[in-house]
């Protein structure tokens, strides 16, 4: 468990409950911490982001790269519980359609199933 970014195995998939922001301070903290869990070949990962605040470019070049090396290690990854300011800053970005995102964290974690 790493306390800057907890976590929990829930049925097999590694969920991650971020608080506050994701920005140049935290961004490649968070990206080693994920590695660790994609290096694994089906591993599933499910980011809930409800208490995400903001998300700055650098967040998002995180969560990019992230998703092209879970496909790449036949690896799922799943976004959840968007905050309505962040689904904000996905759909000025143009990312909604880059990810898959699911309401909640349960609707996450069934699509991870």
């Amino acid at each position: 468990m790493h306390d800057e970014f907890p976590d929990k195995d829930i049925n097999g998939v590694l969920v991650i409950d971020l608080k506050g922001r994701l920005d140049s301070a935290n961004a490649a903290a968070f990206a080693d911490r994920l590695y660790a869990t994609l290096v694994r070949p089906r591993g599933r990962l499910l980011i809930n982001l409800q208490e995400v605040d903001y998300i700055s470019s650098a967040g998002f070049r995180t969560l990019l790269v992230i998703s092209r090396h879970a496909s790449k290690s036949n690896s799922k990854l799943v976004l959840s519980s968007l905050a309505p300011n962040v689904q904000a800053l996905f759909e000025l970005g143009g990312f909604l359609d880059r990810f898959e995102i699911k309401p909640t964290r349960e609707d996450g974690l069934a699509a991870l199933g």
